[in-house]
């Protein structure tokens, strides 16, 4: 392993050893903490993107269930007689010629 050799470069002095065995474990510190927050960050990123995609999903269809009841009132306005004439007295400012 590469720190053992870095240990052995620092056998004269128990001092240097001891600062390079505080800065290895710095530095493994160091790296593990980013990584952790990488990969976090990267978990709550999915997370939202599945969040955004089911949220629209759920809005898209909405949207068709709405579309489609919009166009079957209006085609039950279009062929029944009844309710074409509501729709005629409902905005119709001369109500007369709704018959």
């Amino acid at each position: 392993m590469w720190f053992l050799g870095l240990f052995q470069a620092f056998k004269a002095s128990k001092n240097a050893q001891i600062v390079a065995g505080i800065a290895l474990v710095i530095v493994v510190g160091l790296g593990l903490y980013i990584w952790i927050v990488t990969n976090r960050q990267s978990d709550l990123q999915d997370a939202a993107d599945q969040a955004r995609n089911q949220v629209q999903a759920e809005v898209t269809q909405e949207t068709l269930n709405r579309t489609v009841e919009a166009q079957d009132a209006a085609e039950k306005v279009r062929t029944d007689p009844v309710a074409r004439r509501d729709g005629c007295l409902r905005h119709s400012r001369t109500p007369e010629n709704c018959d």
